[in-house]
């Protein structure tokens, strides 16, 4: 139980920095914790069963996003998901393997809950041959040429 109780101390002191800071709601602060807290710059494997991070960083994101939860119904689970911050916003991009494509979207406001899409853009060679590696290396359906 002291592991428990230190680790739940470790995650509650910055969530109450955040709160008694911020000037915004719980659910802003949470939503914006939630992307600070992210898959930020990073490519992450999707995948249902046995549910992978990106899938579940994805639904968190959808949650928070309905426009996100929205492109994932229309287009369907990506096969690869990954997240950039810069200076200008925060992006995901939805790669698709078997219809070799990607799309990327920029989320635009927490408050407002927008998002921006944009593609389909075509996914290089090169980058369907690292990514399809990466599923053969985790033993899941294959994309072939």
């Amino acid at each position: 139980m002291p592991g428990f109780q230190k680790a739940f101390s470790i995650l509650l002191v910055p969530l109450l920095a955040m709160l008694l800071v911020s000037c915004g709601t719980v659910n802003e602060v949470i939503q914006e914790s939630s992307i600070a807290m992210g898959g930020g710059n990073q490519m992450m494997l999707v995948r249902r069963d046995p549910a992978s991070f990106g899938y579940v960083r994805m639904g968190i994101l959808g949650q928070n996003y309905p426009d996100i939860r929205r492109f994932v119904k229309t287009k369907g689970v990506p096969d690869f998901f990954a997240e950039a911050n810069n200076s200008s916003g925060h992006y995901c991009l939805f790669y698709y393997l078997r219809k070799r494509h990607a799309f990327i979207s920029r989320i635009c406001s927490s408050r407002a809950q927008t998002v921006q899409f944009a593609g389909p853009y075509p996914i290089t060679d090169k980058e369907l041959d690292v990514l399809t590696e990466f599923q053969r290396e985790h033993r899941i359906d294959v994309v072939t040429r």
